[in-house]
C-alpha cells in the first residue's frame, strides 16, 4: 500500500511540475520545456528499459543466476549509456538548452540504467524507486519556486531525478567488479548480446517521442497539445514501475497462476488496466492544476497510446520471438512512424492523429513479434 501511495505523490509532484510550467511559461518556452523533460525521459526510460529487458528475469529461476544475469545487464547498461550520451548532447543542442544543463544530463544518463529495483526484487526487498521519486519532486518544486526563471526550469526538471541518480550510483559502487566484468563480456563479444535488448528498449521511446524529435516542426500551439497528451500519458504509466517490480520477483507469475493466464498477458492486462485508471486521473488533474481541460481528442490519443504501448511493453518485456533479424524489421518502422508522425504535423491534424500514427506502429510491432514466435 506504502508504493502506491509513494506512486501517486510523487506522479502528482511531477505532474504539478508540468502543469506549473504550463501555467508560468509563454507557449514558446513551454515547448522547449516539454520537449526537453520528454527527450529526457527518453534516454532514462530506455536505459531502465534495457536493464530488465537485457536481464530477462524469469519468476522461477534461483537468486544467483537472477543476481548474474543482472549485473551482466548492468555491464551493459554502462557500454550503452557511454554510446548514448554524445547522441543525446547533440539532440539536445537544438533545444536552445542551457551550456550547464550538459553537465546535469551526463551524471543523468551515466547512472540511471544502474537500475536499484532489478537488484532489490530479485533479493526481496521493496522498492526504493518511489521513496526516491517524491524527494527528487520536492526538490524540483522547492526549485521552481526559488527560481523562476526559464534556466530555474531546467534546472527543477533536472532536480527530480536527482535522489535517484545517487542511489543508482551507490549500487554501481557496491557492485563495481561484478559490473566491470559485464563491460569487459559486452565488449569481448563487440556489443554483440546487447543489439536485441537495446533495440526493444528504444523502440517504443522513439515512436512516442518522434514529435519532440522532429520539434523544429511543430507549430508551438500543436507542440504543446502534444506535450499535453504524451505527459497524462506518462502520468498514466504510474504504477508501471510495480508491475515491473512484480515481473522482476516472483509475485507476477504468482498472480498469472491465479488467473489461469500467462505471466505476458498479465503483464499486459495489468499495464493497460492501471495506465488507464492513471491516465483518467491526470488528466483531471491536469485541467484543475493547468486551468486548461484536455479536449475529447487529447483524451482518445492519450488511450491510443496507452494500449499500444501495453501491447508492446508486454511482449518486449519477455522478448517474445525476438530474432536479431527482426531488428531491422523494427527500424524500418521506426521510420515510417516518424514520417507518419511529420505527415501529421504538417496537414496540421493535431495530437490525435500523430498518436493513432503512433499506436498503429506500436501494436503492428507487437503483431510482428506474435507472428515471429509462431
Amino acid at each position: 500500500m506504502w508504493f502506491l501511495a509513494l506512486r501517486l505523490l510523487s506522479g502528482a509532484l511531477s505532474f504539478l511540475l508540468f502543469a506549473l510550467v504550463a501555467r508560468k511559461f509563454e507557449a514558446g518556452q513551454t515547448k522547449s520545456l516539454y520537449y526537453f523533460l520528454f527527450l529526457a525521459g527518453f534516454f532514462t526510460s530506455a536505459l531502465r528499459a534495457l536493464a530488465t529487458i537485457a536481464a530477462a528475469l524469469q519468476g522461477s529461476e534461483s537468486r544467483s543466476h537472477k543476481l548474474r544475469r543482472a549485473c551482466m545487464s548492468f555491464g551493459q547498461v554502462v557500454c550503452v549509456s557511454a554510446v548514448m550520451l554524445p547522441v543525446a548532447m547533440w539532440v539536445f543542442s537544438g533545444l536552445g538548452v542551457p551550456i550547464w544543463v550538459y553537465g546535469g544530463l551526463l551524471i543523468l544518463l551515466m547512472s540511471w540504467g544502474i537500475d536499484i529495483d532489478l537488484l532489490r526484487a530479485i533479493i526481496g526487498r521493496s522498492s526504493l524507486v518511489p521513496l526516491a521519486n517524491v524527494a527528487g519532486g520536492l526538490l524540483a518544486l522547492a526549485c521552481l519556486a526559488v527560481f523562476r526563471s526559464f534556466e530555474g526550469a531546467f534546472a527543477a526538471i533536472l532536480l527530480q531525478w536527482l535522489p535517484l541518480c545517487g542511489l543508482n550510483a551507490q549500487l554501481f559502487y557496491r557492485l563495481r567488479f561484478r559490473i566491470l566484468h559485464g563491460i569487459r563480456a559486452t565488449l569481448a563479444q563487440r556489443g554483440g548480446t546487447v543489439w536485441v535488448p537495446l533495440g526493444l528498449a528504444l523502440f517504443d521511446g522513439l515512436i512516442i517521442n518522434a514529435p519532440f524529435f522532429l520539434g523544429q516542426q511543430t507549430p508551438p500551439e500543436v507542440g504543446r497539445s502534444i506535450g499535453v497528451v504524451t505527459r497524462i500519458f506518462v502520468g498514466g504509466l504510474v504504477l508501471m514501475p510495480l508491475v515491473t517490480f512484480w515481473s522482476n520477483s516472483v509475485a507476477l507469475n504468482q498472480m498469472a497462476r491465479r488467473l489461469r493466464m500467462s505471466a505476458v498477458t498479465t503483464f499486459g492486462v495489468f499495464a493497460a488496466g492501471t495506465g488507464l485508471a492513471g491516465g483518467a486521473a491526470f488528466a483531471l488533474a491536469f485541467a484543475w492544476i493547468a486551468g486548461s481541460t484536455p479536449s475529447a481528442a487529447e483524451l482518445v490519443a492519450v488511450a491510443l497510446l496507452l494500449l499500444g504501448f501495453s501491447a508492446f511493453t508486454s511482449a518486449a518485456r519477455y522478448r517474445l520471438g525476438i530474432a536479431p533479424h527482426l531488428l531491422g524489421v523494427l527500424a524500418a518502422l521506426a521510420g515510417v512512424n516518424a514520417l507518419g508522425v511529420l505527415l501529421m504535423l504538417r496537414l496540421g491534424v493535431g495530437a490525435l492523429g500523430v498518436s493513432a500514427v503512433q499506436a498503429s506502429t506500436l501494436l503492428a510491432a507487437t503483431g510482428l513479434m506474435a507472428l515471429q514466435r509462431r
